[in-house]
């Protein structure tokens, strides 16, 4: 079994959040996968671990 995911676009992120999405900018979204992401060699400013 697996889960495969592909993040979107961080220009696609700051779009919306420019056209009053709060919460749906490219840092805000990317600290949510941070979050819940258990990469297994560690975190980083791209991966998370432990969620």
């Amino acid at each position: 079994n697996g889960m495969v995911y592909v993040r979107g676009n961080r220009a696609n992120y700051d779009a919306w959040a420019a056209e009053g999405n709060t919460g749906w900018d490219a840092e805000t979204v990317n600290a949510a996968y941070r979050r819940m992401e258990d990469f297994e060699d560690g975190a980083n400013d791209y991966r998370g671990a432990g969620g």
